[in-house]
């Protein structure tokens, strides 16, 4: 057994922990606070390999080609149908600082490595192939790359994929050591976030623009699609058949050492001072906010979000979202109006 597959066997045991909740609800922050912990191996951008595949229909050619791939064990083939999928092909981009805005730029990581050890990896999968085992030889073979190679060091390994609250119970049935961390945001924020986030004339954003240029369309859609979401999260969290846990943005934001003492407690790791400072590869980090963030909040957790749709949401969005989110905004302790 070579010493790729040995380690991928001590990968394989690690928890898996997913970070998940509405796009624009924290999940960004979530990610950055854990990523500098030493027992952790944290997937630094959204990863979307599960739910892009299930929500693919059986007949897209990625699905497909996936499938076949995992029948006839061609490690080759999956590799090459995972690498068209921009989401997951993301890892092998960094983000740094540009002049005024956060962009990517394309790392040093050494993508023919990065393949090789995927291919080495997946082939040593003795077990019938599932779209799981991709995702964890995917990872694996991203830390492994990055010199990440005695895996007893570390306790998990993290990821977070936004607006998945109806695949939970498929992960959880995929792999038995799981924690699933799902953020709570004012729904309210989370619209004006989502309404003002900054596109690109390359890069527009389907949301941001119907929100925009035609709200009357749009926010009654994003309203049903943000209430089907909370609604499955509280579902999930009452069945109470993994351990999950609910954290609320807002108390995350306000009082980070709380909350991320309870989040170590609940994945079993050592409290450290790092869990309060958000970082990117180890980097102090500079909040992905809709909003502008100045320079001398890198590495500082971003307060003035909390509370910005007071000021930033219409009268009749207000009483929109008042009375379609009521039952949620009651028992979560947001304000009426």
């Amino acid at each position: 057994m070579s010493e790729i597959q040995k380690q991928f066997q001590a990968f394989s045991k690690l928890t898996a922990i997913f970070i998940g909740g509405l796009a624009r609800s924290g999940t960004s922050l979530m990610l950055r606070l854990l990523d500098g912990h030493p027992k952790l191996l944290v997937h630094p951008i959204e990863n979307c390999i599960l739910r892009d595949f299930f929500e693919a229909p059986p007949t897209h050619p990625v699905r497909k080609g996936i499938e076949e791939g995992m029948g006839s064990r061609d490690a080759q083939k999956i590799f090459d149908h995972l690498k068209t999928n921009p989401r997951a092909w993301r890892l092998t981009r960094v983000r740094t600082e540009g002049e005024g805005e956060i962009v990517e730029e394309h790392s040093s990581f050494n993508v023919e490595g990065f393949e090789k050890c995927f291919l080495e990896t997946l082939s040593g999968v003795n077990s019938a192939w599932d779209i799981h085992h991709l995702l964890q030889v995917w990872l694996f073979s991203y830390f492994w790359t990055l010199k990440k190679r005695d895996m007893s060091l570390y306790s998990g390994w993290v990821i977070k994929c936004p607006s998945a609250a109806k695949y939970y119970k498929t992960y959880a049935d995929y792999f038995p050591e799981r924690r699933i961390i799902h953020l709570m945001r004012d729904p309210r924020a989370v619209y004006l976030s989502a309404r003002e986030k900054k596109t690109s004339a390359q890069n527009q954003e389907v949301v941001t623009v119907l929100l925009r240029k035609r709200p009357l369309l749009g926010v009654p859609l994003l309203m049903r699609f943000y209430k089907d979401e909370i609604d499955r999260a509280q579902a999930f969290a009452k069945a109470q058949r993994v351990k999950f846990t609910l954290i609320k943005y807002e108390d995350l934001v306000n009082f980070p050492q709380d909350q991320m003492e309870k989040i170590s407690h609940f994945l079993n790791i050592p409290y450290d001072p790092i869990l309060a400072m958000p970082t990117f590869g180890g980097r102090p980090w500079v909040a992905n906010s809709s909003f502008e963030v100045p320079r001398d909040q890198s590495g500082k957790i971003f307060e003035d979000s909390s509370k910005r749709w007071e000021k930033g949401i219409s009268v009749w969005e207000r009483l929109l979202f008042g009375v379609y989110f009521s039952k949620t905004i009651k028992e979560w302790n947001y304000p009426r109006y």
